[in-house]
């Protein structure tokens, strides 16, 4: 099965440019943003949600973090390979 590109003014899409626009440790600029956000938004939801539906006196900041940053790490793969897998060969 061969993969199709959409082809506008004779350039192809090319998502190699989110992980090799900064250094290759941090997946390039673009991708390093993308998990940051990623890890704030999920930061904010586990807060609200926290903050709804368990309300605790004793509530602890802290604790989000965590699991936020587990659940942006697995957004982030995920990320990653679609983004690899629509890119260019």
């Amino acid at each position: 099965m061969t993969r199709k590109t959409t082809v506008i003014a004779g350039l192809k899409p090319d998502l190699s440019l989110l992980f090799y626009a900064g250094p290759p440790i941090l997946f390039g600029w673009i991708g390093t943003g993308v998990f940051v956000v990623l890890l704030w938004w999920t930061y904010l939801a586990i807060g609200a949600f926290l903050q709804e539906y368990r309300p605790d006196p004793y509530y602890d900041e802290a604790k989000r973090l965590p699991i936020a940053f587990a659940i942006a790490l697995v957004a982030f793969i995920a990320f990653y390979y679609a983004a690899r897998w629509l890119a260019p060969a």
